[in-house]
């Protein structure tokens, strides 16, 4: 007897419902539905604990169409413009995309989209260069896990304006028993690592302080 999906469906939920014993879920199975015999029960809960599927028809892949003729075209195809797209090949060659792919791998070729993400559009080159003139500096630390600042610096940072009433104002706020004994550490900006910066640094840290111009780096 053929039995439909549904029909198989129903057998697996109600062997899971008789916690996958058979005897018991062709009984209870006969109570709902017209009986099946014991064999074709096992039978359909045997196909799908191995295949995980009710039905028993096989699914075949269609064969990529990759023979000489269709190679030797693409091939030529990518030749004369290796800017073309695969939707492109597809279109000009007739088969599918998946064979146009497998070809091109079998052959050392990997399709690719250049995407140029600095690419400038429509206003761009004139917004660059209006935003260049302006320019901000902020300083700000770090201290036992508390942010000191931020403080914003007019103009260009340099030797000058970094030293001269920036630097050590920056620093009033933390308390000297913590001046004494802390470490002081600072990046790689060049007015960082001018002689007046290290010696202010040397005198106020002492050798307690890390910078590009100092003796720890």
């Amino acid at each position: 007897m053929r039995y439909s999906i549904a029909e198989k469906v129903d057998m697996v939920f109600v062997y899971g419902e008789c916690r996958q014993i058979v005897r018991d879920a062709v009984r209870l199975y006969a109570e709902r539905f017209p009986e099946p015999s014991r064999s074709a029960f096992t039978y359909v809960i045997k196909s799908f604990q191995e295949t995980g599927r009710v039905d028993n028809k096989i699914r075949r892949r269609s064969k990529a169409v990759t023979d000489v003729r269709n190679t030797v075209n693409i091939l030529a195809a990518v030749t004369q413009n290796p800017h073309a797209s695969t939707r492109q090949l597809v279109r000009e060659s007739g088969i599918s995309q998946r064979s146009v792919l497998q070809i091109l791998h079998l052959n050392k070729f990997h399709a690719f989209h250049v995407s140029l993400h600095q690419e400038l559009h429509g206003n761009d080159f004139q917004n660059r260069a209006n935003f260049c003139p302006w320019s901000v500096n902020v300083w700000c630390g770090l201290l036992n896990g508390k942010i000191i600042g931020p403080y914003f610096i007019d103009g260009t940072l340099n030797t000058s304006t970094h030293f001269n009433g920036n630097l050590p104002h920056l620093l009033e706020n933390i308390p000297l028993h913590i001046r004494q004994t802390m470490w002081f550490q600072q990046d790689g900006c060049p007015a960082h690592a001018a002689r007046i910066i290290t010696q202010f640094l040397n005198v106020t840290f002492r050798d307690s302080w890390i910078g590009r111009a100092g003796n720890h780096k």
